[in-house]
């Protein structure tokens, strides 16, 4: 349907960092242009990878609005920020509605773990099993602060003198705005 989307992958950093060994920039010098807040640019790798998978669809309805939270100006009492878990986010994007959508990250503040490694095994053993519970460890301080930034950049969007808007030949956004 898109062919604009070829297909993605996880890859362990030990993968991660043979993928990217003859490639124009190697693991590491991403790391660091991302840690310094730059974006590195798309770039070939020297090889083709090919992916398979294979998947269903299926519409099911499941409301999860948690709250709506009116604003004071008038003129904007329809406009709203979405904020969204997993791919929830997906049915606004159809309606032409940008989202905030924010991945944590694989990297630990604590330099004793291994982000990656815990997300990986977390993924494997408990991810929508019957062990994907309450009695799991959570980590409180990192969900605030996760919380914390996505109410920045919700306020900050809400805040801001124009729109959001899509990107100029984004993908969703010449395909689904209105």
């Amino acid at each position: 349907m898109f062919p604009q989307i070829k297909g993605t992958t996880y890859f362990s950093k030990e993968a991660a960092e043979l993928v990217f060994a003859d490639a124009q920039q190697n693991l590491e010098q991403i790391y660091a242009m991302l840690e310094k807040d730059e974006s590195p640019k798309g770039f070939d790798l020297p090889f083709e990878i090919e992916l398979e998978s294979t998947s269903s669809h299926k519409y099911i309805s499941s409301p999860n609005v948690a709250a709506i939270l009116e604003g004071s100006d008038p003129s904007l009492k329809n406009e709203y920020v979405v904020y969204s878990a997993h791919s929830d986010h997906y049915s606004f994007v159809k309606q032409g509605i940008p989202s905030v959508f924010l991945v944590p990250g694989f990297k630990s503040a604590d330099p004793e773990i291994d982000g990656s490694k815990k997300f990986s095994d977390f993924h494997k053993s408990n991810y929508h099993k019957p062990g994907d519970d309450f009695s799991q460890a959570f980590n409180w301080q990192a969900a605030t602060k996760f919380a914390e930034v996505n109410y920045h950049i919700g306020l900050t969007l809400a805040n801001q003198a124009q729109r959001s808007s899509w990107n100029e030949g984004d993908l969703f956004g010449d395909n689904f705005s209105k």
